[in-house]
């Protein structure tokens, strides 16, 4: 926590009690915290009564979280435990304040640079729904405007592979539909333990990228844990990269195990 935010909050408190001392409440709302204080301006914070103590520290646990659950793209789920929440909260407090509306911003704008990432994979379910948790937060944004019209002509990408030539070993290795044979074989009657084609993952051809789509849907349908086994820290790490990237709102977790065959395990919660 920076000074300059405690001590901006600390102004806040005593405005909004009255203190003449201090900036009236609408405009203490509007003071803009800095991450950055100067170092050669020393600020001692004035005194305060214990209930405003109170509000600062309730306020910088708030937005302490916020930023924690933002950058673990909590943005608006789940309930209780969000950024968009927090920030509300913050604003409960003190109405106008600039740093939480500010947060609450940055949101709409994050949903918006999904929205444009999903398009541009054509994933346009994914596109339609962060557009409207963009709207939602701000309906009068004219980035918002520009994004609609643009999902207006976007299209669906369907990925299509051309059936494997290599003949599948006998006894152990089970096909699943929803399986590219090209790029992976599931061994034994378990599912859960995904074999990946050396040669595709080598490549990283569109077929192991969509298999890796595909895997990371039911990972978090499934909320599993998984196992990355890799010849490689980079191949593994590659791997990781995909499966995250699939959901911009949901982070899978993963651990990396180097293997001379490449495989993904699924591990129930």
């Amino acid at each position: 926590m920076s000074k300059a935010r405690i001590a901006a909050l600390l102004l806040i408190a005593l405005g909004l009690a009255g203190c003449t001392s201090g900036p009236p409440a609408g405009k203490a709302a509007q003071v803009r915290v800095e991450e950055r204080s100067s170092p050669s301006r020393s600020t001692s914070p004035p005194s305060m009564t214990a209930a405003e103590k109170v509000r600062v520290m309730e306020v910088l646990d708030l937005l302490d979280r916020a930023d924690q659950a933002f950058k673990a793209k909590r943005l608006t789920s789940p309930q209780g435990n969000n950024a968009l929440g927090y920030y509300q909260q913050v604003l409960q407090i003190i109405p106008g304040y600039q740093e939480a509306e500010q947060g609450i911003e940055r949101i709409a704008e994050r949903y918006l640079h999904w929205a444009e990432a999903a398009i541009a994979e054509g994933r346009i379910g994914a596109a339609r729904n962060y557009l409207a948790k963009s709207r939602q937060i701000n309906p009068d944004s004219t980035e918002l405007k520009r994004v609609q019209q643009r999902l207006k002509s976007a299209k669906p990408v369907v990925v299509s592979t051309p059936p494997s030539s290599t003949p599948e070993p006998p006894d152990t290795i089970v096909e699943p539909a929803d399986v590219d044979p090209q790029s992976a074989r599931v061994a034994g009657s378990d599912n859960r333990y995904i074999q990946l084609q050396p040669q595709a993952l080598k490549s990283r051809s569109p077929a192991m990228k969509a298999l890796l789509a595909q895997l990371a849907d039911r990972i978090q349908a499934e909320q599993a844990r998984v196992i990355i086994e890799a010849p490689s820290d980079p191949q593994g790490r590659w791997i990781y990269q995909q499966l995250n990237q699939r959901h911009e709102e949901y982070r899978i977790r993963a651990n990396l195990r180097l293997a001379s065959k490449p495989a993904i395990r699924l591990l129930p919660r």
